[in-house]
């Protein structure tokens, strides 16, 4: 099926790394959730696979390591929400949640580049 124009679906992974009672989270510098915050991850690229893909996401966003990862469930969230170019979109993301360990010493803490 091809997604219409005022059409947008994520299919992401992400991890959730606690440290005692605390949760690891990242501000989101674009898209439906702009400027809220979430878990570290996104999207799975084609022909890579999950755990490659979460670790990734970890390098990429705060820089470190993922070194354990377990599957704990998914998620679906359909929403509206206005792009940067002013144009609403209907949105699907479906989300697959593990818990990961990471050395969270040595979180960058500056923007990802988006």
């Amino acid at each position: 099926m091809k997604l219409e124009n005022t059409q947008q679906f994520h299919f992401g992974v992400y991890g959730i790394c606690n440290k005692g009672d605390d949760v690891l989270v990242i501000k989101k510098g674009r898209g439906p959730y702009k400027g809220l915050y979430d878990l570290p991850g996104g999207r799975i690229e084609f022909g890579e696979h999950v755990a490659t893909a979460l670790t990734r996401e970890y390098q990429e966003e705060i820089g470190v390591n993922v070194t354990d990862l377990v599957f704990v469930g998914y998620n679906e969230y359909f929403c509206k929400f206005v792009n940067d170019h002013g144009e609403v979109k209907d949105f699907h993301h479906v989300g697959l949640y593990f818990t990961v360990v990471c050395d969270t010493s040595v979180i960058n803490v500056g923007a990802d580049g988006h």
